[in-house]
């Protein structure tokens, strides 16, 4: 498995500002009716899905997002594997609320021939977890503390809680 963080620190932030600033003047260009070139409505397509809606490590393209950075990489084997499968399998006693979640972890499995077979997005901030877009995962509330501690635990987070 790899871990990633995205849409997260600085760095993410300034990417926000620039895109929203240039969301902002392609939108009052064609307000005024202005012609566009085709660099323009390719460039408005890209920011009008980045922002606004939901946001997941792999946009519709099979890219990853622009912000991801590699946390860790990890054969099957391997003791952190066992410890995020293990919070992963908690049992499902209480569900948190929804809301709508901002994603800046996530999880890439491999099959044995290193091909990826699923991206675990998940959202420490409301305690929401999908695999693709709208296949929720049900998990418990003490499933998320224990995910927080675990990525914590193990440098993915700056500091103890949602970052």
């Amino acid at each position: 498995i790899e871990i990633y963080s995205f849409q997260r620190g600085e760095e993410y932030e300034a990417l926000l500002r620039k895109e929203q600033e240039e969301y902002n003047q392609l939108f009052n260009k064609k307000r005024k009716g202005d012609d566009w070139t085709n660099q323009e409505e390719e460039r408005w397509e890209v920011l009008g899905k980045r922002l606004g809606f939901t946001q997941y490590f792999w946009d519709g393209d099979g890219g990853m997002h622009p912000t991801a950075k590699l946390r860790g990489s990890y054969s099957k084997d391997h003791k952190v594997v066992s410890k995020l499968l293990q919070i992963l399998r908690t049992e499902v006693r209480e569900l948190p609320l929804e809301c709508e979640p901002v994603y800046r972890d996530a999880v890439v499995f491999y099959n044995t021939a290193s091909e990826k077979i699923a991206v675990l997005n998940i959202c420490l901030g409301c305690d929401y977890m999908e695999i693709d877009v709208g296949h929720y995962i049900n998990a418990d509330m003490s499933t998320y503390s224990l995910l927080r501690h675990f990525f914590f635990k193990n440098g993915y987070l700056s500091k103890f809680g949602s970052d």
